[in-house]
């Protein structure tokens, strides 16, 4: 009876005692005919070890507030500014820079010395077609000709498509671009319509002061600003 229960458990014995040499010791090649031999579904024994489980970060509250305060100022940074925009010399009310200035003057107004003066009405430093270049020199009737370019009519006028002082426009222009352009080039003026139909933007093609031929097409030249 012994005999009997010691050749039952024998295998047994013999199998945990193998079991533990190989899993103490051996290299993953000794223990891979075992693990085969005992166990089912054992991985093949090139299989990569599979890696340990990712660690969930953790998010410091603060710092999550503070990076969706700073997307959020990045995002309304990167949006184009709407206006108003104000021309400098009327900003700092540097008035003298283009109106004449009395101290028994009419109206508002200082001077860039800081003095208080106010403006005399109707008088202005220069005559109109020179005002403007004096500051903006490359869009002078003489620097378009020096450089052999054909200048827009009403360029040599300034205000007829800007306003001197502040804008809710771009370039502090009168109206958005299409607008303003088609003030003069209405239906019936534009060459060749069929080319302008859904256009918006008059500026994506054209500029607005000068070119090489009547057209002004930027291909052709490309006006600085």
């Amino acid at each position: 009876m012994r005999r009997s229960r010691l050749a039952i458990l024998l295998p047994s014995l013999l199998a945990a005692l193998a079991l533990l040499a190989v899993f103490s010791g051996c290299t993953r090649q000794a223990r891979y005919p075992v693990l085969t031999f005992f166990f089912t579904g054992v991985p093949p024994l090139d299989a990569p070890d599979e890696p340990p489980p990712a660690e969930t970060p953790t998010v410091d509250p603060a710092l999550a507030k503070r990076a969706l305060i700073l997307a959020k100022a990045a995002a309304e940074a990167a949006k184009p500014y709407e206006g108003p925009f104000i021309h400098g010399p009327y900003a700092s009310r540097a008035c003298d820079q283009c109106h004449e200035m009395a101290a028994g003057g009419f109206g508002f107004g200082t001077t860039s010395q800081g003095a208080d003066k106010t403006i005399v009405p109707g008088k202005f430093v220069l005559p109109p077609d020179q005002l403007c270049v004096a500051c903006h020199t490359s869009k002078s009737v003489a620097v378009v000709q020096a450089a052999g370019l054909r200048l827009h009519g009403p360029a040599w006028n300034c205000t007829l498509c800007h306003h001197p002082h502040n804008s809710q426009n771009r370039y502090f222009l009168r109206l958005v671009p299409a607008k303003l352009c088609r003030q003069c080039h209405a239906d019936g003026f534009i060459h060749d319509t069929e080319l302008h139909a859904g256009v918006e933007d008059c500026l994506d093609c054209h500029n607005p002061h000068m070119g090489r031929d009547a057209f002004m097409l930027r291909d052709d030249y490309q006006e600085t600003f």
